[in-house]
C-alpha cells in the first residue's frame, strides 16, 4: 500500500505544480495553506511540497 501512497503523492504534487501557474499568487498562498492544514497529517506528502518550496 505504501506504494500506491507514494503515487498518489507524486500525483498531487503535480496538480499542485499545475495549479500554481495557473493561480494568482494570493489566490495559491490561501490555497496551499488550506491545503496543508487539511493533509497536516500524511507527512510523506507534506514533506514532498515542502521539498519543493512552496511553503
Amino acid at each position: 500500500m505504501k506504494e500506491r501512497s507514494s503515487f498518489l503523492d507524486a500525483d498531487a504534487v503535480d496538480i499542485l505544480k499545475t495549479m500554481r501557474e495557473i493561480a494568482g499568487e494570493e489566490e495559491w498562498k490561501r490555497h496551499i495553506q488550506a491545503f496543508m492544514e487539511a493533509n497536516k497529517g500524511k507527512k510523506k506528502l507534506v514533506e514532498k511540497i515542502r521539498g519543493v518550496k512552496w511553503v
